[in-house]
């Protein structure tokens, strides 16, 4: 099987759980990390699915290494490759699928409770009884792209989640 791809933005940030939860089930991945390697890779071939981290910029900063995220993204779900964005990586997925990233309503900053949207897929992708409470760090917040469905929503940043097709973005951090 080919490995993940995941894309780290920033010094300390990393994988986290999701790179510990990839080695227990024996899933191969790659990680790149922009302060590090100063660039992503130019195409998603080879890769089995593609996972976006978190980082302390902004979407909307003219980083080389976010422009080369969105471009991944769309390679990935034009070749139906899974994709799967948390906080900033979640706003990397709506902005290259043409979503906007605002400020929040308010920061919304460590442990914060969640609301699942009652639907299918909020369900299929966070089970019939998940955490009310979960971990955030962000000032802005990104709008649902045409075409996907919201899946989380809170009191101070309505679009938490979004989901389309086998790809999944979110605000917050449950990895």
């Amino acid at each position: 099987m080919k490995p993940v791809l995941i894309l780290e933005h920033q010094l300390p940030e990393n994988s986290a759980y999701l790179g510990t939860w990839l080695r227990t089930n024996d899933i191969d991945y790659v990680v790149y990390n922009a302060d590090v390697h100063k660039t992503f890779p130019s195409s998603i071939d080879g890769y089995s699915a593609l996972a976006i981290m978190g980082g302390g910029m902004s979407a909307n900063d003219e980083l080389h290494t976010s422009r080369q995220a969105e471009i991944l993204i769309l390679q990935a779900m034009m070749k139906d490759i899974p994709v799967i964005g948390h906080c900033l990586g979640g706003q990397l997925m709506s902005k290259a699928l043409g979503g906007k990233i605002t400020t929040s309503y308010r920061p919304e900053i460590g442990w914060q409770p969640i609301d699942y949207i009652d639907n299918e897929l909020s369900k299929l992708w966070f089970g019939n009884d998940p955490t009310d409470t979960v971990i955030q760090w962000h000032y802005e917040t990104f709008s649902i792209p045409q075409g996907a469905t919201l899946l989380a929503s809170s009191v101070n940043c309505e679009n938490q989640a979004f989901s389309i097709g086998k790809h999944l973005a979110m605000q917050f951090h449950i990895e």
